[in-house]
Parts: structure tokens; sequence; C-alpha cells
């Protein structure tokens, strides 16, 4: 089954910056972040794949508004990576750490995608 999802979203980061395909949209959702289905339909333009569909379908998905004060959860620790240090010793660990406090700010201004990339702990990227 061929399952096409088109989703309507409200509350998205823009991380086209960071992207290694220029021509992408892309955006990440804030942790918690939930939707509804609105509507499922068939879908007409029927594109075949790899492996080959034998049935398409498209869903609608609408995000639904976080509440403006959150009920507050209890901390858990979480299971480090096997090998990986205990604690926030990467730079993509502390920025998860970040997200999950709820500290959604921006990184510093005038940083390069490539500058982005080495915060978050990636070592395999391109400079374009």
């Amino acid at each position: 089954i061929s399952v096409k999802c088109i989703f309507e979203v409200e509350d998205a980061r823009d991380i086209r910056p960071l992207s290694e395909v220029a021509v992408e949209e892309e955006w990440v959702l804030l942790p918690g972040t939930t939707f509804s289905i609105t509507k499922i339909e068939d879908d007409s333009v029927k594109d075949v794949g790899r492996p080959p569909a034998a049935a398409w379908k498209v869903v609608h998905l609408k995000q639904i508004k976080r509440p403006a004060n959150p009920p507050a959860r209890a901390a858990v620790a979480s299971p480090a990576k096997a090998g990986a240090a205990a604690g926030l010793s990467s730079p993509a660990a502390a920025a998860l750490a970040k997200l999950s406090n709820r500290d959604f700010s921006a990184p510093a201004a005038g940083a390069s995608p490539a500058e982005g990339m080495r915060r978050l702990g990636r070592r395999d990227f391109r400079v374009r």
C-alpha cells in the first residue's frame, strides 16, 4: 500500500539552511507534536513505486494545538547510547537537552550551515 501523508502544520522550525539537499524544504517538528487524521482518500495518481503498490491512499493530518500551560512531566533519565559517554558530551546531545527543556531559540545569528552541522555533531556534511 502506498500512503502519501499531507500535514497541516502550525508550529515547526525551518531547517533548510542545514539541509544536505539545497532544494528541499525541511522543517523539524517540536517534541510532543501530535496530529489528528482529518481525511483518508484514494490517491488518483497511483504511482507504482518500489516495491510495486497495489493500493494508494492519501492521509490528511492536522496538527493539534499545544495547551498554553502544558502539564508538568516527571523527569525521566534516558539511557545512554551504546558506546556514548554518560552525560551531555556531544553537541547533538546538548541540542536535544535544550529542546527537552523547551528552549527553541535559534542558533547564533550569522552562523553558517556548516557551523550548524558542526554544532549538531554532524561530521558527514559537505559545504556547498
